[in-house]
């Protein structure tokens, strides 16, 4: 069993997640480089896949509302690369 506080600082950082996927596109659309470019895109890759890392353990421990309550407030979020 998960403490409140636990599941509190994972959901903080399921917020987090969630908006560097926002952010990060638009990173690689002013990209200045190649480089930058392919790093931006690996970083967006890995933060795709904590997000469903997060969100399976939000569904394993009965919290989906978690997920729920983040695409009520702001929407459910696709990145644009």
């Amino acid at each position: 069993k998960f403490s409140a506080q636990s599941v509190g600082g994972m959901f903080g950082i399921y917020f987090s997640e969630k908006a560097l996927m926002l952010s990060i596109p638009v990173m690689i659309k002013n990209a200045t480089t190649d480089e930058l470019v392919d790093a931006l895109k690996v970083h967006l890759q890995f933060t795709l896949d904590h997000l469903k890392r997060l969100e399976d353990f939000f569904c394993s421990i009965g919290e989906t509302d978690i997920i729920l309550k983040y695409d009520a407030m702001y929407g459910s979020i696709t990145p644009k690369v």
